[in-house]
């Protein structure tokens, strides 16, 4: 039951959206467009320029952005603990070209 009515709301309230966008005056929904598109431009911009910088300061000072131990850490947790990551041996594929 509450599908429906959520349902019946969603229905009429995009018709009385409709209504008023095809009653609207051109010029200025043209002018609200442009100013919206450009705030929404601003936001998305600014927001990757976040998780950008964001990234790069955590990779800066040795942390890592997903929460994962850091290559170091890990490298000394495994040594402390007595099993050693191991080099990976240089052998070649069947085609002979190494990896």
């Amino acid at each position: 039951m509450p599908t429906l009515i959520a349902g019946a709301v969603a229905v009429i309230l995009l018709y009385s959206l409709l209504q008023m966008f095809r009653a609207a005056n051109p010029v200025v929904l043209a002018r609200a467009i442009k100013i919206g598109g450009g705030v929404v431009a601003l936001a998305t911009g600014a927001a990757v320029l976040a998780a950008v910088v964001g990234g790069a300061g955590g990779a800066l000072i040795d942390h890592s952005v997903t929460g994962h131990s850091t290559v170091a850490a890990a490298t000394a947790q495994a040594t402390s603990a007595g099993t050693a990551p191991t080099e990976p041996s240089n052998t070649t594929s069947a085609a002979g070209t190494g990896w």
